[in-house]
């Protein structure tokens, strides 16, 4: 409805000013499903205990980190390099060609 129409009477921001419907439910086209608890008992916030909270954020980041490592670094540990393997190295933006020498020694 525009603000020149002679039905409009009102605020030009309430787009629904009109309908006696819901916005959700033009939106939507449908009635909506659930409604906002209102039981007094479940808008009150719950105190829990700091082990359990630690725990599950703990569990949490452990489940998020394996998921992470697992479509970042493939399906499993690399490959181990053997003696005159051809690899490519990066330097700065470029890759150059190289040649395996010798295995190093893996830090523990």
């Amino acid at each position: 409805m525009s603000l020149s129409s002679p039905r409009f009477t009102g605020d030009p921001h309430l787009p629904y000013q009109g309908h006696r419907r819901i916005p959700s439910r033009i939106t939507l086209s449908r009635k909506l499903r659930t409604r906002l608890a209102t039981f007094k008992g479940l808008l009150e916030p719950q105190v829990r205990a700091t082990s359990q909270v630690r725990h599950n954020l703990l569990s949490r980041q452990q489940r998020q980190k394996a998921f992470y490592d697992d479509r970042t670094r493939g399906t499993g540990p690399l490959s181990t390099l053997r003696e005159g393997e051809s690899v490519r190295m990066r330097r700065g933006r470029e890759c150059k060609l190289a040649v395996v020498v010798t295995q190093h020694q893996a830090r523990h």
